[in-house]
């Protein structure tokens, strides 16, 4: 029997410290970033309030914020809290203003920012994490309030091309054989992403024909790399795909070879007899889009 009762009150124990930690666990703030797409160097802020009547510092301590797929982090280092004119990083006392003389209101509370610096190279994601906020008192005792922070970071492409319309110019640009009409020097692109990526190509060029099936032969590589992709494109059909790679960007990107990536093309058609002689402008429309890791 004396078993028994025993056994009845490691339960009630139990079931009662369950239900009651729930209770006394402190829900967070919670600091929502609106999405952002980071082709450059980007600082977001977001103001929270804080219930420091009373306190005379406070200090936040975070690691930083992770993306729980990929495990792609925003290191502390980028997080900067402020209050005022004050600025401070992480794990760093950040002194308030005394208030004025005379008992402070018990609801009265501190306005702060939180400023996260985006660099260009983050992976796309949803980066979280939790930051504690400590508040001391005169007292020397101290308040810890949690803040849970939440950051959607946008996949994002950016091509630029250093030819619009390569066919389109006078020569010496065109080379003219007996089987052939090419470009004498490729069209350079210029790629940057945080994300894997596709190049699409697509020809036009305003023929007497429409019905003509004219095409275009192309190769693509890299700058300064081996292996040319060829490709086959009708003219004025649609965009094909003709490249693709990873992330090109490293840190911040300030030096154009840690954020570009650099490819050239080159061009031909075969068999030029076949088509109406005259001036047509073939012209080149380069799309991207990224790629969902």
């Amino acid at each position: 029997m004396k078993n028994r009762v025993h056994l009845w009150v490691c339960l009630i124990f139990t079931v009662t410290s369950c239900l009651i930690a729930p209770a006394a666990a402190q829900e967070p703030q919670i600091l929502t970033f609106p999405a952002v797409a980071a082709v450059t160097e980007t600082g977001r802020t977001l103001t929270f309030t804080l219930p420091g009547a009373t306190a005379s510092a406070v200090s936040f301590h975070c690691a930083g914020l992770v993306e729980p797929v990929t495990g792609n982090r925003i290191n502390g280092d980028r997080l900067t809290f402020s209050y005022g004119q004050k600025k401070v990083g992480p794990n760093q006392v950040l002194t308030l203003n005394t208030k004025p003389t005379g008992k402070p209101e018990p609801d009265s509370a501190r306005e702060f920012g939180l400023q996260i610096t985006f660099l260009p190279s983050d992976p796309p994601g949803e980066y979280g994490g939790i930051i504690e906020a400590v508040l001391h008192d005169s007292t020397e005792q101290a308040e810890r309030i949690p803040l849970w922070v939440k950051a959607r970071v946008l996949p994002w492409i950016k091509v630029e091309t250093a030819s619009v319309q390569p066919f389109a110019r006078p020569d010496p640009v065109l080379s003219l054989t007996e089987h052939s009409l090419e470009i004498n020097e490729p069209v350079k692109v210029f790629l940057a992403s945080n994300a894997p990526w596709r190049l699409y190509l697509r020809a036009g060029m305003a023929i007497p024909d429409q019905d003509r099936s004219l095409l275009l032969h192309i190769k693509i590589g890299h700058t300064g790399q081996g292996g040319e992709e060829q490709k086959t494109l009708l003219v004025n059909g649609p965009s094909q795909l003709v490249a693709t790679g990873p992330p090109t960007v490293v840190g911040d990107g300030l030096a154009p070879a840690n954020y570009w990536t650099e490819l050239y093309l080159s061009a031909f058609l075969a068999d030029w007899r076949q088509y109406p002689t005259g001036n047509y402008p073939l012209t080149f429309i380069f799309s991207g889009e990224t790629i969902n890791p």
